[in-house]
């Protein structure tokens, strides 16, 4: 649930707390092997709130 709110107040807390890429790619890393297509749908979201400057890229 925090990823979607993040995703929907295009990343305040992100933002704020100055979070990286990887520390969300890690936090969800998880699903992967479970739930490979939402692990797709994560990924591809978490390239796209990097793009917007809502992730730090490291």
């Amino acid at each position: 649930l925090p990823f979607l709110l993040n995703l929907n107040t295009e990343g305040k807390t992100w933002r704020e707390l100055g979070v990286t890429r990887s520390q969300v790619a890690g936090a969800h890393a998880f699903i992967q092997d479970s739930f490979a297509p939402i692990h797709k749908w994560l990924s591809h979201n978490i390239d796209y709130a990097t793009q917007k400057g809502w992730l730090i890229d490291k």
